[in-house]
């Protein structure tokens, strides 16, 4: 069972997420979800750790729902923003009369963090000496050149086909990695939780994955790439009898 921080923590999470409405035709439904998703990230800058008292993580997250921004809150107009303002203000009404009984009926969702630019900095660096990834820069194998051998890029369109795509979670789980990073080219820096949750290991831009270890990398391209390194490029070969006829074609020299 949580303790009371660690259920208002989780039930602001669980709230971003069920309030969202994946089917919004409306111009403020789509408001009320871009809302819910800044504040959730917002939320996930947080542990349960972070706060000292209950109250106190009342309070911030409340804030939290009033000051989170992302790209597509911003520079919008008088209407959006009285829009954008219930929404805020039904996730801190939402916070503020959770009950005892409510509070202790929360069910625990998996780790997700939003990590700090000092851990987003150490990453980068990382990649660079371990890689050759340049740091800030999403732009990697096969779209450039790369020295190291233990790196194939595939064509994604292909890849997610194949029956190796949807086991790349598991290939994880068996190496005994709990938490990977994801670096998105668009949004926040997440540490995430591998065991607990389902992760798509696809996008429609630029995306880096990797561990603290940083023995294995996957980066995706607008492109329609899917390059994969070290001991994880080793065993989708192993279990992809034809890997080979997926890869993507010959890298573009340096630019």
């Amino acid at each position: 069972m949580l303790d009371k921080i660690e259920a208002l923590h989780t039930a602001a999470r669980r709230y971003c997420m069920d309030q969202r409405n994946q089917e919004a035709k409306e111009e403020h439904e789509h408001l009320h979800d871009l809302v819910l998703a800044a504040v959730m990230d917002e939320v996930e800058q947080f542990t349960p750790q972070d706060f000292a008292s209950f109250e106190e993580a009342r309070e911030l997250l409340k804030v939290a729902a009033f000051t989170a921004e992302s790209l597509f809150t911003k520079d919008r107009d008088a209407l959006a923003l009285v829009y954008m303002r219930e929404t805020r203000q039904a996730f801190c009404e939402y916070i503020e009369n959770l009950t005892e009984a409510e509070l202790a009926s929360i069910e625990p969702l998996p780790y997700r963090r939003v990590l700090t630019q000092k851990e987003i900095d150490a990453i980068w660096k990382a990649l660079g000496r371990t890689w050759g990834i340049r740091e800030g820069k999403y732009y990697w194998y096969p779209l450039e050149a790369s020295k190291y051998d233990n790196v194939a890029a595939f064509k994604v369109s292909d890849f997610i086909d194949a029956p190796i795509f949807p086991r790349l979670q598991q290939f994880l789980l068996d190496n005994g990695i709990k938490r990977i990073f994801e670096l998105p080219e668009i949004g926040c820096v997440k540490e995430i939780d591998v065991e607990g949750e389902e992760i798509l290991f696809y996008h429609t831009s630029e995306i880096f994955w990797t561990s603290s270890e940083m023995d294995w990398v996957i980066y995706i391209s607008h492109e329609n790439s899917i390059a994969i390194g070290g001991w994880l490029l080793e065993r989708v070969k192993q279990e992809l009898v034809d890997w080979d006829a997926l890869l993507y074609p010959s890298p573009k020299a340096d630019r």
